[in-house]
C-alpha cells in the first residue's frame, strides 16, 4: 500500500495535467468515448466488418500476441488478420468489458480495463467448436473529425 500511494504521488507529481486533467475529464468526453466502444461492441457481435474498422484510424496499429512481428499496421493489415477471406467464420457470441478506466487529454484518450470475448468456428453452416478468452487491454483514442478512433490497441491474454 505505501508503495502504491508513492508511486501515484509521484507520478501526480511528475505529470499533473495528464493525471488530474484525465481524472476529471468532461462527462460529455467520456460519454462520446463509452458510446464509440459500444457501438465497436455492438458491430463486432452483429458480424458488421466495416462497422468494425470504421471505429479505427487510418494509421491504427494493434499489437497482437503471436501476431507477425508483433504488430499490425494499418486498416488493410488489420482486416486481413481479423477478417481474413476463409469458408471458416468465428461470429463473437458475447463481448464484455470490465474494469474499465478513460483518461482523456485534449483529442487524445487512453482506455484501460479487461474484456472476455466468447466466439464460435463455423464451418459449412455448422459451429465445429466455441472458445472463450479473457484479457487486459490499453486503447489509445485519437479524436479525428469530431469522432473518437482507435488509433493504437494492445490486450494480453490470461
Amino acid at each position: 500500500m505505501k508503495w502504491t500511494l508513492i508511486i501515484l504521488l509521484t507520478g501526480m507529481l511528475l505529470f499533473p495535467g495528464s493525471v488530474f486533467g484525465a481524472e476529471n475529464a468532461n462527462a460529455g468526453e467520456k460519454a462520446g468515448i463509452e458510446k464509440m466502444f459500444s457501438n465497436y461492441r455492438s458491430a463486432w457481435l452483429a458480424g458488421d466488418e466495416a462497422g468494425v474498422l470504421k471505429m479505427l484510424s487510418d494509421d491504427v496499429q494493434i499489437f497482437v500476441p503471436g501476431a507477425n512481428g508483433g504488430k499490425l499496421r494499418g486498416i488493410n493489415a488489420v482486416r486481413g488478420f481479423w477478417f481474413p477471406e476463409s469458408d471458416v467464420r468465428y461470429p463473437i457470441r458475447s463481448y464484455q468489458i470490465s474494469d474499465r478506466e478513460i483518461y482523456v487529454d485534449g483529442d487524445l484518450a487512453v482506455v484501460t480495463g479487461r474484456s472476455t470475448l466468447d466466439w464460435d468456428t463455423v464451418e459449412e453452416g455448422r459451429v465445429t467448436a466455441s472458445a472463450s478468452s479473457n484479457s487486459e487491454f490499453m486503447s489509445i483514442l485519437k479524436r479525428e473529425d469530431g469522432e473518437w478512433r482507435i488509433f493504437r490497441q494492445m490486450y494480453q491474454m490470461r
